[in-house]
């Protein structure tokens, strides 16, 4: 059952018996498989992290740091949490298959275990990976050509400004150089923001391509209230020219999704409400409670959005960037679509234009 790819992919393995480590060590490299073997937890995730494997093998019950902990680290760092991640323990140690599948393992065996079995399971996973990365980079490849614009831009400013500061410093005033500085330090802000968004975006998509390796997430609770929506209240509009009103009038509630991506789904509609509102509107924000949904709604009094303009976002794409020359690249809202799509939750738009927009995700609640 060998390997016929040309490149060897690389496994890296944290088990605890040298016996059983000894052996997979051997038919996986029988099986043309470059093996890497970690002495314990601590070791195994600086390994993956230091040098990223194809696929890990771990036992629960390993040295310095159990089987669980390690694969919470490594799901969440960004450079590993796409690796794929395989439990095999004695059947005397088998924890409840569940709870290692809600903790974001990919496949659970057992010790003994058939050789068939393991070499499968690594075959499987390791396809369902190259699947995945295909369509990623065929998803990266269609926005690549807006990326340079979004790039470009602020790294025009932050040169240009740069090399006048250092070849005029003799002759400029105070004045003149604090002013130069401010729109480096702008330039730098919006070329941050835009590289931080991409990585969003791009994490959102690798979870709806493969909705298994993330179904942990999808049993994680949120426990909605004002005070949640402070913080992201206050980093969405502490940098932006216009400082609006915003009537925050939302209920208590317990909504299944992880908090991370609800306050990431409340900061795009929140930037998005407060970058195409009138400076002399409100924005308000409210919520709506039923038995089974819970429904945030962020409407804002600006411009609004023609139906087509609705109908056409896409990712670096800007709404009628000709007329309107406003910075912005798209990827907000269609992070927020892609969030709601895992999450099962309804995301909806609706906007008169010339007099508001109302952005809506419908959430469900936990269950009593």
């Amino acid at each position: 059952m060998l390997q016929n790819s040309k490149i060897q992919k690389r496994i890296l393995i944290v088990i605890g018996s040298e016996e059983v480590k000894q052996n997979l060590t051997e038919i996986l490299e029988q099986n043309n498989y470059n093996v890497t073997v970690a002495p314990n937890g601590y070791d195994g995730y600086k390994y993956a992290i230091n040098d990223p494997p194809n696929l890990i093998i771990a036992d629960i019950i390993i040295p310095k740091m159990n089987g669980l902990e390690m694969l919470k680290l490594v799901r969440d760092n960004s450079f590993t949490s796409e690796i794929p991640f395989i439990f095999l323990t004695e059947k005397a140690a088998t924890i409840d298959r569940r709870i290692a599948m809600n903790s974001g393992a990919d496949d659970f065996l057992s010790i003994p275990f058939k050789n068939d079995d393991i070499l499968t399971s690594i075959k499987t996973r390791l396809e369902k990976k190259e699947k995945i990365d295909l369509k990623f980079n065929k998803v990266f490849k269609s926005i690549s050509g807006n990326i340079p614009h979004e790039l470009r831009t602020p790294l025009t400013s932050i040169i240009g400004f740069t090399n006048t500061l250092m070849e005029e410093i003799n002759t400029l005033s105070k004045n003149e150089m604090i002013d130069m500085l401010y729109t480096v330090k702008s330039a730098a802000l919006r070329l941050h923001k835009t590289i931080e968004k991409f990585i969003i975006f791009s994490s959102t998509e690798i979870i709806n391509m493969d909705k298994t390796s993330h179904e942990h997430l999808l049993s994680k609770v949120t426990e909605v209230n004002a005070f949640l929506f402070y913080p992201v209240i206050n980093q969405k509009t502490s940098n932006e020219d216009k400082s609006p009103t915003l009537n925050l009038k939302t209920s208590v509630s317990k909504i299944m999704i992880a908090e991370e991506h609800f306050n990431i789904i409340i900061g795009e509609l929140i930037e998005n409400a407060v970058k195409f509102s009138y400076q002399d509107k409100p924005i308000d924000i409210y919520s709506e409670d039923d038995d089974d949904t819970y429904t945030i709604v962020i409407k804002n009094y600006g411009r609004g959005m023609m139906l087509e303009e609705i109908n056409s976002l896409a990712p670096f794409s800007q709404v009628n960037r000709q007329k309107y020359e406003q910075q912005g690249n798209g990827l907000g809202l269609m992070i927020v679509s892609n969030l709601s799509n895992f999450y099962n939750a309804e995301f909806n738009l609706s906007s008169i234009p010339n007099e508001y927009t109302s952005a809506s995700v419908k959430f469900r609640k936990q269950k009593s």
